[in-house]
């Protein structure tokens, strides 16, 4: 059971947008420029081998009550939430008709923050503040109370990492660090003695990236290295059991802020990513396109479907059926006329 939170009185139904603070066009659009025409064609879209020959089209879910973006997305005790942004805090359940409602509000208004989920609960690490710092704030939500409540801080402040549960663990992986430089090293709370503690660092140091949990390993997908450098088409696979980053295979382009989800079909488990931005160190673009891991063969393919716009800064989500989401997230250009959207989009893979 999710406990809802009762929005405020006077409030009209429907989407709304939220009024965004000047400093978050800085929390996305760190660079001097950006774009969101035409994608780069480092190779040609594919479907993967489930979809060949079969149309693919993203179509409209219910959309959120607000409009948001640097938010991050995560599903816990069949719920899918979006959190950050803003202090208000969103759920669906993965089943049903996909419509949107408030539960408690996120105690600490944080922007990029890294999501998980661990033993069906909510866990948000870090962050950007409002005076755009990195925060070492973690709280966690407990679906079937519909409380909020402080752990153990981080032991250094982290912006835009990422985060996620596997194995008893709670993992937060890279992100900024005080001095704006991104972070290669990951930590895992453990939860029994509210603590944390270094595993083995990443290869490459990873901010706006995206961690996902898969089979027995963590997924660390592409990124920035340094927030004024081109972004990373490159992944990592962590493995808890032998404390060890491997190398994978890349990606067909980079992905900043994408949406992320993990897809199981039968025997077979794949991840999703969807949209996001690339850089080369000076222009960041938007992307409409979507790639599929499979998590067996090593290898990725890029669906031919687009999402309608192209956008970056948004959530990633399986919905009942095996649909993937793409919810919410920053369509245009910020700073150029570009809009953070309440929009959900499905796609079949």
């Amino acid at each position: 059971m999710l406990t809802l939170h009762r929005p405020e009185r006077g409030r009209r139904s429907g989407a709304r947008t939220l009024t965004l603070v000047p400093m978050l066009v800085g929390v996305l659009a760190a660079s001097p420029a950006w774009s969101s025409t035409a994608q780069p064609t480092e190779q040609a879209a594919t479907d993967s081998p489930a979809t060949a020959g079969k149309p693919q089209r993203w179509t409209h879910r219910p959309p959120l009550r607000n409009a948001r973006f640097t938010h991050d997305v995560v599903t816990a005790n069949g719920w899918i939430f979006a959190i950050g942004g803003t202090q208000s805090v969103e759920a669906r359940r993965v089943t049903g008709d996909g419509r949107w409602r408030e539960v408690a509000p996120l105690p600490t208004l944080r922007y990029n923050v890294g999501v998980g989920e661990l033993d069906d609960q909510v866990y948000v690490a870090g962050g950007i503040n409002d005076d755009n710092t990195p925060s070492d704030v973690v709280e966690r939500y407990n679906p079937r109370t519909g409380k909020w409540g402080r752990i153990a801080n981080l032991p250094e402040p982290r912006g835009a990492p990422d985060a996620a549960g596997l194995g008893g663990r709670f993992y937060v992986a890279g992100g900024l660090g005080n001095d704006d430089t991104a972070l290669n090293t990951v930590i895992a709370y453990n939860p029994r003695t509210d603590s944390w503690s270094p595993v083995a660092s990443m290869n490459s140091p990873r901010a706006r990236l995206r961690l996902v949990a898969a089979g027995a390993y963590l997924y660390a997908i592409g990124g920035l290295p340094d927030e004024n450098e081109a972004g990373l088409s490159t992944v990592e696979r962590y493995d808890p059991r032998t404390n060890k980053w491997t190398m994978v295979a890349s990606m067909h382009r980079q992905h900043a802020l994408a949406g992320v989800a993990t897809v199981r079909q039968g025997h077979r488990l794949r991840i999703a990513v969807i949209a996001g931005f690339t850089s080369d160190g000076v222009t960041r673009t938007a992307l409409s396109s979507t790639e599929v891991y499979d998590v067996t063969t090593n290898r990725w393919h890029e669906l031919r479907a687009q999402l309608p716009q192209p956008r970056a800064s948004l959530g990633g989500a399986v919905e009942s059926g095996g649909a993937i989401l793409a919810i919410g997230g920053f369509v245009g250009v910020p700073g150029a006329g570009g809009h953070p959207t309440d929009e959900v989009l499905a796609l079949k893979i």
